[in-house]
């Protein structure tokens, strides 16, 4: 979206790491305008760490899930972590929190710049639809735009980039044309189409990703299709690891 407007730099695969992201950083030349870099953590201490690396005018928190909770102990404790992400946001900068996370409140406490709540039917962009498969659609300033990556996860991920995007002056329609040219990454919502449909998401597991998928196959509502889950391993649950699988056994399948 951003490059529709910007020269851009972005962060390569997933190096997003204490190693991945200062050799993302050193990817920054000097014709780029805006570089756009994932922060990524799986122990306490490296999202403060590799915040200072980069020093955000702009932030996007996506979700306070259970990814490494095995590590960091708690939901509370990665809210803490993922928050280290809005240190270096100064008074011209913006932070974009979901608004319907249970930690939004806490993550947009003592931020120096503007706080921009994002979600389902916030400010300037909102969900519309679910197409399951293909997509689903949002309004962007007015603007009905097709997301062509499958699950609400993905829209509200578009959402909050096209919150940002017009924040930083691109147009609806600017931002339109980007989201319809989207495509899966390797092994991230890939749907792999033949005599049969097979979902490819099996770039990594936690209880959150995992219900996200759970979530996607449930939309699918074609008459007489069988529909066949494959789930692997999820590592670094932890304490919780009882828990969470309880919970699921209970209300997921």
């Amino acid at each position: 979206m951003l490059s529709q407007k910007f020269n851009v730099v972005s962060t390569k695969g997933n190096l997003n790491s204490e190693t991945g992201l200062p050799l993302s950083v050193f990817g920054i030349k000097k014709e780029n305008e805006v570089g756009v870099f994932e922060l990524g953590m799986n122990r306490a201490g490296e999202m403060s760490e590799i915040s200072r690396v980069l020093k955000a005018n702009f932030a996007i928190v996506t979700n306070i899930g259970t990814a490494h909770i095995g590590r960091l102990g708690s939901h509370e404790n990665i809210a803490a972590e993922k928050k280290h992400a809005l240190d270096f946001i100064q008074n011209d900068g913006v932070a974009l929190i979901p608004k319907a996370d249970d930690f939004a409140q806490f993550l947009s406490k003592d931020v120096k710049g503007k706080v921009i709540f994002y979600g389902e039917n916030e400010n300037r962009v909102k969900f519309v639809s679910d197409e399951g498969l293909f997509g689903s659609t949002i309004d962007v300033d007015g603007v009905k735009v097709h997301v062509p990556l499958p699950g609400k996860h993905n829209a509200l991920d578009a959402i909050a980039a096209a919150e940002l995007s017009l924040y930083l002056g691109v147009s609806a329609q600017k931002i339109k044309e980007a989201t319809e040219k989207l495509s899966p990454l390797g092994g991230r919502s890939e749907i792999l189409r033949g005599k049969y449909t097979v979902i490819k998401d099996c770039y990594n597991a936690n209880p959150d990703s995992m219900e996200s998928a759970i979530s996607l196959v449930r939309s699918v509502q074609e008459k007489n299709v069988r529909k066949i889950l494959v789930l692997g391993e999820m590592l670094e649950l932890g304490a919780d690891r009882a828990r969470i699988w309880l919970f699921w056994s209970a209300t997921s399948f």
